[in-house]
């Protein structure tokens, strides 16, 4: 999923919550974290063939049968 289309899920998100620490500006950063950390380790994993890519901008039943499929033995 895009960082963009990312947002904007949490952004509607942030605004039916009830937690305090669930701000858009946290999540901004919590997504930048997520970032800066994730992309070392699917570089790494790629060159292994252990990294299978999603499109995640689709319904979510489209995404959950493909995740399923791609964890399936």
């Amino acid at each position: 999923i895009s960082t963009e289309d990312m947002l904007e899920r949490l952004q509607r998100a942030c605004e039916t919550s009830t937690r305090i620490d669930h701000t858009l500006d946290i999540c901004k950063k919590k997504v930048s974290q997520y970032t800066d950390y994730t992309i070392p380790m699917l570089e790494f994993y790629s060159t292994f063939g252990k990294v299978r890519k999603i499109d995640a901008n689709r319904d979510f039943a489209d995404v959950y049968c493909d995740v399923k499929e791609a964890l399936t033995p």
